[in-house]
C-alpha cells in the first residue's frame, strides 16, 4: 500500500478483524459519521463508552471494541451515519493522523495503555447496530481454510499444595492473551524486579487474585501462577517451577485481605466518598488522604486504582491525572510502567506540599 504511486504518509492506521484481534477476537470499530448519533449512542451505553477507547475524528467519532469469534464484516449502516468495521479488509487512522479533508484525529480521553483496554464483548450487547433491520445484507468473509490443529489433552487441576506438572503452552496451560483482563494485570502488577521477592510479590499476587475469586482453591490459579513464573524467572533466586507453585499455595492459604481492602486503598476510597463533588474533587481528597499515611509523602497510584476512587473509567481517571499535575496539584515522582512484561504505578507526591511526619500507630 506504502508503494502505490502517489501515497501520501500522513501518519497511521490499523487493520480491523483477525489482522489485529488474535484468538477468536475481532477488532472492531464503529465509525459514527456525527458526533450527534455518536452522543446519542454513548447515552444508551455510558458503561461501554467509558471504556472502549474512542477517537475523536473531524466529523465524528470512532469507537474501538473486541467482538468474541464471528465472521468478518463490514456493514455500512443504512441511514448513512457510518458503518461497523470487523474486517481485515478494512482500516482506520488512528491519531495523530491528519484527515484528508483537514483537521486531526485525537483521543477523547487519552491513549490505551494496554491490550487489555479494549472491552471484549458480544456484538448484541454493544448497541452499535442500532438502528439495523434484520433485512440489511451483511457482507461476510468466509474463513480460510486451515489444516485442523492437533487437540492435546489438558492436564487436570492438580491437588492444592501439589506441583503441577512442567507443562508447556501446548500441553494446556494457556498464554496471557488467553486470560481474563483481570487476571492479566495481576500478572503483571505483581512481577519482582530483583532477586529475594518472590515470596513477597506472589503474596502481592494471591491478595489480587483473592478479588476476582476468593472461593477458588490455589489449583484454579495454575495458568496465572505459571505465566507469572515464567515472567520472573530471569530475576528470582530459584528459578525452579515446583518452588514458585509451592510458595503461591503458602501465600493462598494465609492471606485472608484482598488488595481491594488494603487500608491505603480504603482509606482514599473513605476520602473520595465524604468529599462528594464531581471526579476531580474525589480524586484530590483522596490524594490528600494517602499524601497524610505515606511515610515520605510519596504514594503509588495506577490509572485503574485512581478510577476505582473516583468512580470513572481508568482511561478517564488518566485525563483526571494528567489535570492535576497541570493545576500543580500533583507532582509526578516516578512514571509507572506501562508495557506488556510488567506493570509499575507511577509515585506522586503533592506539588510544593511539605513532606508530612508519619509516626507509627
Amino acid at each position: 500500500m506504502f508503494d502505490r504511486a502517489g501515497t501520501r504518509l500522513a501518519g497511521l492506521a490499523a487493520l480491523h478483524g483477525r489482522a489485529s484481534g488474535g484468538r477468536g477476537r475481532l477488532h472492531t470499530v464503529r465509525d459514527f459519521d456525527t458526533l450527534g448519533t455518536y452522543h446519542t449512542w454513548a447515552a444508551a451505553r455510558p458503561r461501554l463508552a467509558a471504556d472502549a477507547p474512542t477517537v475523536l475524528t473531524p466529523r465524528g467519532a470512532h469507537v474501538h471494541v473486541f467482538l468474541r469469534g464471528g465472521d468478518e464484516v463490514r456493514l455500512p449502516m443504512p441511514d448513512g451515519s457510518g458503518e461497523l468495521r470487523a474486517s481485515s479488509r478494512c482500516y482506520t487512522l488512528l491519531p495523530p493522523s491528519l484527515h484528508p479533508g483537514g483537521g486531526r484525529y485525537r483521543w477523547q480521553y487519552g491513549p490505551p495503555l494496554a491490550v487489555s483496554d479494549f472491552p471484549v464483548v458480544r456484538l448484541a450487547d454493544t448497541g452499535l447496530l442500532a438502528g439495523v433491520s434484520a433485512s440489511v445484507t451483511v457482507a461476510v468473509r468466509p474463513r480460510r481454510q486451515t489444516r485442523p490443529k492437533p487437540v492435546h489433552p489438558t492436564a487436570p487441576s492438580p491437588p492444592d499444595g501439589m506441583c503441577p506438572p512442567d507443562m508447556t503452552m501446548q500441553d494446556g496451560v494457556r498464554g496471557l492473551d488467553d486470560l481474563p483482563s483481570g487476571t492479566v494485570e495481576a500478572v503483571l502488577q505483581t512481577l519482582p524486579r530483583r532477586a529475594g521477592e518472590r515470596e513477597y510479590r506472589l503474596l502481592y499476587l494471591a491478595r489480587s487474585l483473592l478479588d476476582l475469586a476468593p472461593d477458588a482453591p490455589a489449583a484454579y490459579w495454575v495458568a496465572a501462577v505459571r505465566y507469572w513464573w515464567k515472567r520472573a524467572a530471569p530475576v528470582i533466586g530459584t528459578p525452579e517451577w515446583g518452588a514458585t507453585w509451592r510458595a503461591f499455595n503458602r501465600a493462598w492459604g494465609r492471606c485472608d485481605v484482598p488488595v481491594s481492602a488494603s487500608r491505603p486503598l480504603a482509606l482514599m476510597t473513605g476520602a473520595a466518598a465524604a468529599a462528594g463533588g464531581g471526579p476531580a474533587d474525589r480524586l484530590r481528597a483522596a490524594c490528600q488522604a494517602i499524601t497524610g499515611a505515606a511515610p515520605d509523602g510519596r504514594f503509588h497510584l495506577s490509572c485503574r486504582t485512581a478510577g476505582q476512587v473516583a468512580g470513572v473509567s481508568k482511561t478517564a481517571a488518566a485525563g483526571l491525572l494528567a489535570g492535576l499535575m497541570e493545576a500543580r496539584f500533583l507532582d509526578l515522582v516516578t512514571p509507572g510502567t506501562r508495557g506488556a512484561g510488567s506493570r509499575r504505578a507511577a509515585v506522586y507526591r503533592l506539588d510544593r506540599a511539605p513532606l508530612v511526619a508519619f509516626k507509627q500507630p
